[in-house]
């Protein structure tokens, strides 16, 4: 059997950390038991199974030595046929019938278990040892299982875009794509292929095509049957509550989200849907939710002090503001608000507030493309700092649309450094430091046009209507 995790520790790490399972001792010396448990019951049913034979098989051979009978056999009665059968070669065969049959079940039965083992714990159906399969086996799947999933335009016009990313991201998904967009009806047709021969089919590509979606890659273990589950059922009426489309829709027509079936359709999607934009990076938080070594911050070198990484604009021209509800403005979800998992959040802010979303992506920006960005602070002592930051992970640019949205972006946003924003704002609520203030937003009209146009083309500025304006605007 195997030995206590309790039997030694490494001095270089926790007290609490055990050595071998790499987590909290109680939890690790939980988990060795339980797993020494199973080990017995599957030890124990093989060792009674071997006795059952073994009987049956001594039962055969007395009953063999007896000629057949169904008489009781005696002692003396054996004595006789032992002293009978000296020297037959019947009775040597008949008593080594079942000679061997304790070693070579027991070797054939432990033979039988492992490979069964090994298969159910390659497969993750159950687990002999807390965690070591999992740091094993996530380190390739997880890696290599992505998923298509599509917010709907009911679920856009029904503001629910923050709120179905935040599913994913608290669920521990890694997202590796998203872009906002009104899908052309030979996408659709295609995508929709498969249903093609149904009755509903038109009617589908014309409802999907009305109003623009928000299409997304998540990455994970699992990912795709999993995130289906997520979901809930097709129908929203048969969808359990705690799934998306049980908690959020009610009609089969409007289920207001789509995600992918299994692996192979995910990669046919996938491939549709999404040509070059697909963003490796390393999501920090994996360590907390796979149990595999290895995992770390990409940001954790000491080069991005605070001060070298950090907006500090101290005064801000005022610009006079165009109050039309056609006011866009250019906003940033920077690398240390997507490991922290907070785009849900912050999108939330906006949909909430009624700004209109008309441009959103997920990319790793270039450095020329950062260096054109914060050109007016290439002067500044931590602008080297700032563009190496903002380049050691994934960003999510977006442009939102509405009266006065500079301004009262900004105001959303909060002070740049987040010491000073108010409780309530998205910097007063989520960050402490100003090196990690979480996000950018423009601060003036004309900084906005000039930063939209540099991040986005003119094709990927989706022009749309939301059915809630009325309720909005006067």
């Amino acid at each position: 059997m195997l030995s206590s995790p309790d039997s030694g520790h490494n001095p270089l790490l926790p007290k609490d950390m055990d050595p071998v399972f790499g987590k909290n001792r109680e939890t690790a010396l939980c988990d060795w038991y339980r797993s020494e448990l199973e080990g017995m019951r599957y030890l124990i049913t093989i060792v009674i199974l071997t006795a059952v034979l073994e009987i049956v098989g001594s039962f055969h051979s007395r009953k063999e030595l007896g000629r057949g009978n169904d008489e009781t056999v005696t002692a003396e009665s054996l004595d006789a046929l032992e002293q009978f059968c000296e020297g037959s070669e019947r009775c040597k065969e008949s008593g080594s019938y079942f000679k061997f049959a304790g070693p070579v079940l027991i070797g054939a039965s432990a033979a039988t278990a492992g490979l069964f083992a090994a298969n159910q714990l390659y497969r993750n159906n159950f687990t002999l040892i807390g965690n070591v399969h999992a740091a094993t086996k996530v380190e390739g799947q997880g890696k290599s299982e992505r998923t298509f999933i599509m917010v709907k335009p009911d679920g856009v016009q029904r503001g629910l875009v923050g709120e179905i990313v935040k599913r994913f991201e608290q669920k521990g998904f890694k997202l590796v794509a998203l872009k906002f967009m009104k899908a052309d009806e030979a996408l659709l047709k295609e995508h929709y292929a498969d249903l093609s021969h149904l009755p509903f089919f038109p009617g589908l590509v014309k409802h999907m095509s009305s109003g623009p979606v928000v299409a997304m890659v998540w990455e994970g273990l699992n990912v795709v049957k999993t995130g289906r589950r997520m979901l809930g059922e097709t129908d929203p009426a048969n969808s359990l509550p705690g799934t998306i489309r049980g908690d959020f829709c009610i009609q089969i027509g409007r289920n207001i989200i789509h995600g992918s079936d299994s692996v192979e359709s995910a990669k046919k999607e996938i491939n549709l849907w999404f040509k070059n934009d697909i963003v490796e990076w390393n999501l920090t938080s994996s360590g907390n939710i796979y149990d595999t070594p290895g995992h770390h911050s990409p940001c954790n070198d000491s080069y991005y002090r605070a001060r070298d990484s950090c907006l500090c604009w101290n005064c801000f021209k005022k610009y006079p503001l165009n109050m039309s509800k056609d006011e866009r403005t250019f906003l940033m979800i920077k690398p240390d608000a997507v490991h922290r998992g907070l785009i849900a959040d912050i999108i939330k802010r906006f949909e909430q507030k009624g700004f209109k979303l008309v441009a959103m992506k997920f990319v790793k920006a270039s450095e020329e493309l950062l260096k054109k960005h914060y050109e007016e602070l290439a002067k500044k002592p931590f602008y080297n700092g700032l563009v190496k930051y903002m380049g050691s992970g994934p960003v999510v640019a977006m442009v939102w649309e509405g009266l006065g949205a500079v301004s009262t972006c900004r105001a959303i946003l909060g002070e740049t450094d987040p010491a000073k924003s108010k409780p309530g704002t998205v910097r007063g609520d989520f960050s402490i430091h100003i090196g990690r203030n979480i996000c950018h937003g423009s601060d003036s009209v004309d900084t906005a046009n000039r930063e939209i146009k540099l991040w986005f083309k003119d094709e990927e500025l989706v022009d749309w209507e939301p059915e809630m304006a009325k309720w909005i605007y006067e």
